[in-house]
């Protein structure tokens, strides 16, 4: 087995552990509460340390996979989203597809992950988050051929279009759409280089924006 075969080995187990983590903390959940879902742009959100920071009352849970795609969460949706029988659910899912150009299936899960948690949640309501910013311009210590493998598909003007799409599904949904990026971005409208940590991922306070534009939502 070659060095690569070996890290992708490593890394779909390490998925597997998490989502099987997942299904056995599921069954001490309270239900009604607010979930998030999605992947490594979720799983790292440090959600409840900020919301005590804050003094927020909610009960959250964080259901991200780090470099799940949205197949991947399709498949994995009992456990990520249905289980836990939220009142709430933010998703945001989906980089993962356009940095790999998986466009094509992305917007056919996309969809039915939508369909599938009105149909077993009817009352749950459901809020589409923006794809983050990213910052394909300054120099965060990684190796060239890793930064030009990294920004190939994702580029901002791809996260752009792919927003507007994510809306266009809020809509025929009768979901909500949050752009969650103020605050996120600086003059150029890339990521704040201060909250990169290789210009895709954040450090933690980067999500305090991210938290503060969730706010009114939360509090519906």
């Amino acid at each position: 087995m070659d060095l690569q075969t070996w890290n992708d080995t490593q890394y779909a187990r390490e998925q597997a552990q998490k989502l099987e983590s997942y299904r056995r903390l599921n069954r001490f959940a309270r239900k009604g509460q607010i979930v998030l879902a999605g992947s490594s742009l979720m799983e790292f959100f440090p959600v409840n340390e900020l919301a005590q920071s804050l003094g927020l009352p909610y009960c959250i849970y964080n259901r991200g996979i780090a470099g799940y795609v949205s197949a991947q969460m399709r498949k994995a949706l009992a456990v990520q989203v249905l289980e836990l029988e939220p009142g709430k659910v933010f998703l945001n899912i989906g980089t993962n597809d356009l940095s790999q150009n998986l466009d094509d299936q992305l917007w056919e899960n996309y969809p039915a992950i939508l369909q599938e948690i009105q149909a077993a949640l009817p009352q749950c309501r459901i809020y589409l988050m923006a794809y983050y910013p990213c910052n394909n311009r300054d120099d965060f210590g990684l190796p060239l051929q890793i930064q030009a493998d990294m920004f190939r598909f994702r580029t901002p003007a791809r996260l752009l279009e792919a927003n507007r799409k994510v809306e266009a599904l809020a809509q025929r949904f009768h979901c909500r759409y949050i752009d969650v990026n103020r605050g996120l971005c600086d003059q150029s409208g890339l990521l704040q280089a201060a909250y990169a940590t290789d210009g895709v991922h954040f450090y933690p306070d980067g999500y305090m924006p991210v938290l503060e534009n969730l706010l009114p939502y939360l509090a519906e």
